[in-house]
């Protein structure tokens, strides 16, 4: 499966790199970091996160292909919020469609993936509940199997019982490692989830915790391997003392 990590220093060339080096401000103006001027080849990452007024299409479409052939750079992951206002949307249309003709790749989530045919479609790792193979599935059978990459979450959440909504608290590594050590829990392995978990109490309330590690993030990339995905991210912050042992 080929690997793509996102704001990885230049430590390996078992993968593509992903530089979260440039984000689109209102008015739809590219803004890039100082280090951008001296990276080549991989992926341009563009922050969209922050837009909430759109500016003229074709000048950025036209800057980003220009980045695009300046830094060699095969594709554009464009991160974008969890519910894009749609500006953004007519952005992923417009990029979509002059990367494909530029031979170019559009990364994107599958919020944006109705405006943009022919791009890559991130799809999450951290399930809280059902399938993991059922949930891969169920995106190739939207989308393709050949549009989907897997953005490979590292799953540490805390659900207090009954978790209704499916919402848990998130948990940091230290906070996982003193809980654990703190009610002396057992770990099981989900099978379905491919995710560990574990239970305690505390203040008689029941807790049921999920996490992931490199042996359980080994498990999703095989999974959706085998299922036909040919590709995946990882947020190095999230995975930098485990990568070594996924890659």
């Amino acid at each position: 499966m080929k690997a793509y990590v996102v704001a990885a220093p230049d430590i390996s060339q078992s993968f593509t790199s992903v530089y979260m080096e440039y984000r689109i401000g209102n008015g739809f103006h590219l803004y890039r970091t100082e280090r951008s001027l001296y990276i080549r080849g991989g992926i341009m990452g563009i922050d969209c996160t922050s837009i909430d007024g759109g500016g003229k299409l074709p000048p950025l479409i036209n800057e980003i292909l220009k980045e695009c052939m300046i830094h060699d750079f095969s594709g554009v992951l464009l991160e974008i919020p969890q519910s894009p206002p749609e500006i953004l949307s007519d952005l992923a249309g417009e990029l979509d469609s002059a990367l494909f003709k530029d031979r170019r790749s559009l990364f994107l989530r599958e919020s944006c993936a109705k405006a943009a045919p022919h791009a890559k479609i991130l799809v999450g790792t951290a399930l809280s509940g059902g399938s993991f193979s059922r949930h891969i599935q169920d995106h190739a059978s939207a989308f393709g199997v050949d549009r989907l990459v897997l953005d490979v979450e590292r799953m540490r959440m805390d659900f207090l019982l009954p978790a209704k909504s499916g919402a848990g608290v998130p948990l940091g590594e230290r906070e996982l490692d003193e809980l654990r050590r703190r009610y002396r829990s057992a770990s099981f392995f989900s099978k379905d989830l491919c995710t560990y978990y574990f239970t305690y109490r505390q203040n008689g309330r029941s807790h049921f915790v999920l996490y992931d590690n490199a042996y359980s993030l080994k498990r999703k990339l095989a999974v959706a391997e085998r299922l036909g995905v040919g590709s995946c991210f990882f947020f190095y912050p999230e995975v930098s003392d485990i990568l070594d042992d996924i890659i």
